[in-house]
């Protein structure tokens, strides 16, 4: 009976301590949860920005190795009305991970590294200053700490904002509006766009998510508050089981456990073996939390010295907003001012060509400020004509000058036809030459080899243009018993060759397809020459296809009468004769 009791009695024991080992380890995951909320909201204190993205910190960090300048959206964006939070984060939730690069210049590395990387969000490399919002819309509650895509400010003041659907009622068809509470119309229709459970966007998205990490970190402490007295009430209710237990007879505990101890004895050499394993390796896991604690206390003084500079960074930084927060906006309205004044500027004061002559010219403003003034001056001291007859003279020369310049414009236009004309009908006219001098070279060859005497002329070069025509010339070379080559002018060649050189020369000239030969008047080609270059002469006539007058003196050798067909002997008319006396005619056939 008390062996029963004892048996009960300790089962309710385990009960009991696993009740308690239970409520322990929820407790445990309480105060676990609690610091690391804790911790977070320390972190979020301590940090401007938006929370992180697994993703987009990976990418962000492969960026960085590249060298790639950068920033996301959500670290340039300032909401400056908190009513309008919900609705810009709701427009804005397709883009809070955009990613924005700093140098355009980078934009097909950073293209590639994304398209390697799979990252689904957008990479803009094109990026401007934000310009001027539009009253009422919804680029009138953000302020942009470096320049955004032009696209996005173009969404942005495109919607309009409005209290709710109805106040809506008055604006165009065409217009896109949002209400507060995320309410959006646009050329598809209108919708809820959600509220967003988490803001990304501006201080106050920093400051919604330290309000709900403080809301977390309020409700565990009030699990633990409750939790704590049901801990106490299940280790009271343990220690009384365990004096109950050690209050019985421990003989009828040792028979009513007598099998458990006798399993427990046996498995004590396996447990023994165990226990020293895994003494073994607490030793070392302590060992290695020892290390692990050493590095993380290390990386915490690390974390600390980073978060103190950050600190002063960020009171420098506001420091300087607040210096410099006046001056921006005194050079805002001073650019705002130049802007207006240049709508109303002509265009050509604005061109960059005429600005830098000007430039050029007088230096600085300060350099034309006092040119103006030195003219203004100078034109209320001269001394000016001041008929207003003078502004009829003006415009009638004016008009004459118009006439005149028309007028040469008409005849540039003709003189432009003109050249043209003349170079044309002037390359035709070269082509024309070049081909004569060919058939001449021809002609020149052909009586050559009639004559046994080798000719060489080549081609000149004959170009379109005046030098080229001023430096050509024909340069023709005779060969004769092939003793070398001489020229027209060369003193040693013979007689006879010098009349061979120019019967070819003139021959030649009269030459063409229609007519081998032509008709050469000659006055007495065989004076001074010895009868084998009479008889060469002689044979060169014979051989070619022209009709010769030769004259010659009946004292020449008779062989100068060879090669004529028909031969007419006159004498001069003797003194006290009245006339001459009459012609003598030889006919001859040749054959």
């Amino acid at each position: 009976e008390h062996g029963a009791d004892a048996v009960a009695l300790e089962k309710e024991h385990e009960d009991a301590d696993a009740a308690l080992a239970a409520l322990r380890r929820k407790e445990r995951e309480l105060v676990a949860a609690f610091e690391d909320k804790t911790d977070t909201l320390r972190g979020e204190r301590n940090r401007a920005g938006p929370p992180g993205d697994a993703e987009v910190a990976r990418f962000r960090v492969k960026l960085s190795a590249e060298g790639i300048a950068h920033h996301t959206l959500a670290e340039v964006v300032e909401v400056t009305d908190p009513a309008w939070q919900a609705a810009l984060e709701a427009i804005l939730r397709p883009y809070r991970h955009l990613i924005l690069l700093e140098r355009e210049a980078d934009r097909h590395v950073a293209w590639a590294l994304g398209e390697r990387e799979r990252f689904r969000h957008f990479i803009v490399p094109e990026r401007e200053t934000a310009p001027p919002p539009r009253p009422m819309s919804l680029a009138e509650v953000v302020e942009f700490s470096a320049p955004i895509p032009r696209w996005l400010a173009d969404l942005l003041n495109r919607i309009r904002r409005v209290e709710n659907a109805d106040a809506a009622r008055e604006l165009p068809r065409e217009q896109e509006w949002i209400t507060r509470d995320g309410y959006h119309r646009e050329r598809r229709g209108a919708r809820h766009l959600g509220r967003p459970q988490e803001f990304h966007f501006g201080e106050l998205a920093r400051q919604s998510r330290m309000a709900a990490l403080q809301d977390e970190i309020a409700g565990l402490d009030k699990h633990l508050q409750a939790l704590r007295p049901k801990l106490d009430a299940a280790s009271a209710r343990l220690t009384t089981l365990r004096q109950r237990l050690l209050g019985l007879q421990s003989a009828q505990l040792l028979a009513a456990r007598s099998e458990a101890y006798a399993s427990a004895e046996a498995e004590l050499p396996a447990a023994r073996k165990a226990l020293t394993e895994a003494i073994a390796e607490r030793a070392e896991t302590r060992g290695e939390l020892d290390r692990l604690a050493e590095r993380l206390n290390g990386i915490q003084i690390e974390l600390d010295r980073r978060s103190r500079e950050l600190k002063a960074i960020d009171l420098r930084l506001a420091e300087i907003a607040r210096e410099h927060g006046p001056r921006r906006r005194a050079q805002a309205e001073r650019i705002l001012k130049l802007r207006r004044r240049r709508r109303g500027m002509p265009s050509h004061w604005l061109n960059a060509g005429e600005l830098t002559l000007l430039a050029d010219k007088y230096g600085d403003a300060r350099g034309a400020r006092l040119q103006l003034e030195r003219l203004r001056r100078h034109l209320a001291e001269g001394d000016w004509i001041t008929d207003p007859a003078v502004l009829v003279v003006r415009d009638r020369l004016a008009a004459e000058v118009a006439l005149r310049e028309r007028d040469y414009l008409n005849r540039q236009g003709y003189c432009t036809t003109a050249r043209l004309h003349t170079d044309n009908a002037r390359a035709a006219y070269i082509a024309k030459l070049r081909a004569t001098v060919r058939q001449y070279a021809k002609n020149l060859k052909a009586l050559g080899e009639l004559a046994n005497v080798s000719v060489d002329c080549p081609t000149p070069h004959l170009e379109n243009d005046d030098l080229s025509l001023a430096q050509a010339g024909l340069e023709v070379r005779f060969d004769f018993d092939r003793k070398g080559a001489v020229g027209l002018n060369d003193g040693e060649a013979s007689g006879g060759q010098q009349v061979m050189k120019s019967l070819i020369l003139l021959i030649g000239l009269l030459m063409d397809e229609s007519r081998p030969g032509g008709f050469v008047f000659i006055d007495e080609p065989f004076a001074h020459l010895d009868v084998a270059n009479i008889d060469r002469v002689g044979t060169f006539l014979r051989a070619t296809r022209a009709q010769y007058l030769i004259t010659t003196p009946v004292t020449h050798n008779a062989n100068v009468f060879a090669p004529a067909q028909l031969t007419l002997v006159t004498r001069k008319k003797q003194p006290g004769s009245d006339w001459a006396p009459p012609i003598g005619v030889l006919q001859r056939a040749i054959e």
